[in-house]
């Protein structure tokens, strides 16, 4: 297994699965929160069922809703609809297009050693995606020009993002990106939310490392045979990402206004 999967495995199953539990302390303002808990658990575990065999789809799935969720912000109280819709999406399309359009050939070759079989339509896919991505980034930063209502946010990512991609590896920018800046920033916006008690999102995120390191613990018994299935575990890793976004990111757009501070309009 190469070191850039590992770090993206042990990113992922740490930070990136802490973040994910802490949807638990959001739920707990549902008006019914134990049946809101259930239906999101159940919902992750058939979302994986059902995807666990087609992890190309998976993937395709990730790729469209990380252009949402990862575009979460906080928006100014006059924009028009439309533009917040073209905001969300430059920003959170950042992550998942650069490496095409940067790094192709390195991602190209990680694409081939894990998906083969189903290389040609993901990437014609991704592709198309990532020049719709580049329209859609044109037209935003057209818009904050014209208005001069700029999204220090957006712009600040887009440009990292893009440094990321040219000087790294795409895997290993996304690790990065995921690992060490969405997931902790998520981790601190719920710890700043005033309703939550310190003792909660402590203990959530304590029981979701143990479960983790537990998990971890079973994998390095099999090292040997990890070493020559790492491409199993990335297409694993994907399914189980893949699972837990879909009902996260429907319930972090919910909690938006609690995570994200709107961003004052200019007079």
């Amino acid at each position: 297994m190469s070191w850039e999967i590992g770090l993206f495995l042990g990113l992922s199953l740490s930070l990136g699965m802490g973040h994910g539990a802490l949807d638990v302390l959001l739920l707990r303002h549902d008006a019914r929160p134990m049946r809101a808990m259930l239906i999101y658990g159940a919902s992750v575990l058939g979302f994986a069922a059902v995807l666990a065999n087609f992890s190309a789809f998976a993937l395709v799935m990730l790729l469209v809703m990380s252009i949402w969720h990862f575009g979460e912000q906080g928006f100014a109280a006059d924009q028009a609809f439309h533009e917040r819709w073209l905001m969300r999406c430059a920003l959170g399309g950042a992550s998942v297009m650069w490496p095409m359009l940067l790094s192709a050939q390195a991602l190209l070759a990680l694409l081939q050693s894990t998906w083969s079989t189903e290389l040609v339509w993901i990437v014609l896919l991704w592709k198309g995606l990532a020049g719709l991505w580049i329209g859609v980034l044109l037209v935003s930063l057209i818009l904050m020009v014209k208005r001069k209502q700029f999204q220090i946010q957006l712009i600040a990512e887009v440009i990292a993002l893009a440094v990321l991609n040219v000087l790294l590896p795409p895997l290993l920018a996304f690790t990065l990106f995921f690992g060490l800046y969405h997931s902790p920033l998520h981790i601190l916006r719920v710890r700043s939310f005033g309703s939550v008690p310190n003792q909660a999102w402590i203990i959530t995120l304590l029981i979701t490392w143990l479960a983790m390191a537990l998990l971890a613990g079973m994998m390095w018994a099999q090292r040997d045979a990890l070493i020559q299935e790492a491409a199993w575990w990335l297409r694993w890793m994907v399914v189980a990402l893949t699972a837990v976004t879909l009902p996260h990111l429907v319930l972090v757009s919910q909690a938006n206004k609690l995570l994200h501070r709107p961003i004052a309009s200019p007079h």
